[in-house]
This record gives C-alpha cells, sequence and structure tokens, in this order.
C-alpha cells in the first residue's frame, strides 16, 4: 500500500521535532501551532476543548487512518503541528479522509 502525502509529510514533521502529541501537550503548549490533527474516536469533550482553547488554528479529523498509525505512538488520538509550512503543505495536499472542523458545536 503506498503512503499519501499527508503521512508523509507528517513524517518529516515529526524527524523535524515539529509535533506535538497528545491533548494535554498540546493545551500546555503555549507557542504557535499551526494545525491540529484529531482522530475520528477522540473524545467529543476533549475535541470541543481544543477547538475552543486554540481559536484560529485550523482543525482537521482523520476518518481514514488513525493518528495512532500516522504516529506510530500508541493510544495517540491527537497532534499539533508547529511548522507552517508543514502545516499548509498538510492542509493543501490533503484527501477525502479528512474533514476541516473549525467550530464548536
Amino acid at each position: 500500500m503506498q503512503k499519501d502525502k499527508v503521512e508523509s509529510i507528517l513524517g518529516f514533521a515529526i524527524k523535524a521535532g515539529k509535533v506535538i502529541f497528545g491533548a494535554d501537550s498540546i493545551e500546555r503548549y503555549h507557542k504557535k501551532k499551526h494545525l491540529i490533527i484529531m482522530c475520528k474516536t477522540l473524545a467529543t469533550n476533549t475535541r470541543e476543548k481544543l477547538l475552543r482553547t486554540n481559536p484560529g488554528v485550523p482543525a482537521i479529523v482523520s476518518h481514514g487512518i488513525a493518528v495512532e498509525e500516522l504516529t506510530h505512538k500508541l493510544n495517540c488520538k491527537v497532534i499539533a503541528v508547529t511548522d507552517k509550512q508543514m502545516a499548509q503543505a498538510i492542509l493543501t495536499n490533503k484527501n477525502g479522509t479528512y474533514q476541516v472542523v473549525t467550530e464548536v458545536k
């Protein structure tokens, strides 16, 4: 099976140290975050809390491949990308398995 571009770009971002893993770490990180990637199995309360505490940061939900498979970290449901160029590349190359989420219900 061939990797999609989002998975490849995310691999580069992880190797470069430009990714924050986990909801608690994302909340504690006070520098600029450029993209939040959430798993479809992430709890609704956690999803709403992340969207509320990070206004203006684009967020996408992965419906195809789980975030823990993208990151190769067990039980990882959400990550944040801190590099602007890598976040833009992920947003422009996302396919139908990723859904953009911006508002809290």
